[in-house]
């Protein structure tokens, strides 16, 4: 009977070490698929960021090139211009203007952001003449267009530039009858500025570039004739002669 018992009894301890064996064959598998699984994650993951970049660039290149030839439409002026420049406005201004007896004709253009009046003025009017004209013309403009709504911009938004072109014949281009006058009034300006342009503001650094550009001085009308192919009989002639020769 003791036997029996002890046989039984060691029977039960093989039993259980088997029993135990398969439980940690069970335990160390599920750990190796376990190592398995976060390794795959951890490499899918990786790949997916290091992706995600050349996903990006390869939108934007495919964007770009459907996007090839076709405008980029867009308002740089959003938010700014306000209050807009009517075109009622621009005919009050106009009428205003023309209704000076010493102006021929006037054009005014509204580009972009800039409002540019074109006066042809009287050609009798002499330079002093012309700068009261202008500085009426501006006064034109301001009864219409208050310069502090329309043509000053604030912290926040910009606003409209003026200019103002006055010009007598341009036949006179070249001698001193010709006027061309430009009254500037930017955004950023407190007061308005009329330049004489048709005349220089250093006569002497003036006759100097003539001087570079023609080769001779500015009073020696024959031989600027002869540049600009207008010389006398006796030069035209021997330079016919060499053209035959």
């Amino acid at each position: 009977m003791e036997q029996k018992d002890e046989k039984v009894q060691n029977t039960k301890k093989i039993e259980k070490v088997k029993v135990a064996k398969k439980s940690d064959k069970k335990v160390t598998g599920n750990k190796g698929k376990m190592k398995v699984n976060a390794s795959t994650i951890v490499i899918i993951v990786g790949i997916i960021v290091i992706c995600i970049p050349f996903v990006i660039l390869g939108s934007i290149l495919i964007s770009a090139s459907k996007a090839t030839g076709t405008p980029v439409l867009g308002n740089r002026y959003e938010n700014d211009l306000n209050p807009a420049i009517t075109e009622e406005q621009i005919t009050s201004i106009e009428s205003k203007i023309k209704s000076d007896n010493q102006v021929e004709s006037v054009n005014i253009e509204l580009v972009t952001a800039t409002l540019r009046i074109y006066v042809d003025m009287q050609d009798s009017l002499n330079e002093e003449e012309a700068t009261a004209l202008a500085n009426s013309v501006y006064e034109s403009v301001a009864s219409t267009l208050d310069v502090n709504t329309y043509f000053t911009k604030t912290s926040t938004k910009k606003m409209y530039d003026l200019e103002i072109h006055l010009y007598n014949n341009i036949d006179f281009a070249g001698n001193e009858q010709y006027l061309y006058l430009i009254t500037t009034k930017n955004s950023s300006m407190s007061e308005p500025s009329v330049q004489v342009v048709s005349s220089p503001k250093d006569p002497d650094v003036a006759a100097q570039l003539r001087k570079d550009t023609y080769g001779e001085e500015e009073e020696n009308d024959s031989e600027i004739g002869v540049i600009d192919g207008v010389g006398d009989g006796e030069n035209s002639s021997e330079e016919e002669e060499q053209s035959e020769e």
